[in-house]
């Protein structure tokens, strides 16, 4: 049975692997499918592309989900966002305006 717990877990762990092992890194980068097939222990299906970019001070990586994925979300309460929301309370007045964006002010105080 797939544990989705257990699968973020070993993901998390393969990839602080990479961080100190320079050649199993340079394997996630010239080829992550075999890579996560392997050390994750799954079969990515045929087709699936796997695309791995590396963090850089300049550079931001978004993610958007998938047009299915979009089509069928349904849209969460501020209650529900306020559960997932990341980042770190204001540094301009400490509220739970949290931001991670303009040096750690939120909007207002930007």
């Amino acid at each position: 049975m797939f544990d989705k717990k257990d699968s973020e877990q070993n993901k998390k762990k393969l990839f602080a692997r990479t961080m100190k092992d320079a050649a199993l890194r340079r394997e996630m980068l010239n080829n992550p499918r075999a890579v996560l097939e392997r050390e994750l222990g799954i079969k990515l299906p045929a087709g699936t592309n796997v695309q791995v970019h590396v963090n850089s001070p300049d550079t931001l990586h978004i993610v958007l989900p998938s047009e299915s994925d979009a089509a069928t979300a349904q849209e969460l309460s501020d209650a529900d966002l306020e559960a997932v929301s990341g980042g770190l309370p204001c540094s301009g007045h400490g509220s739970n305006s949290v931001t991670t964006w303009g040096g750690g002010l939120c909007t207002p105080c930007m």
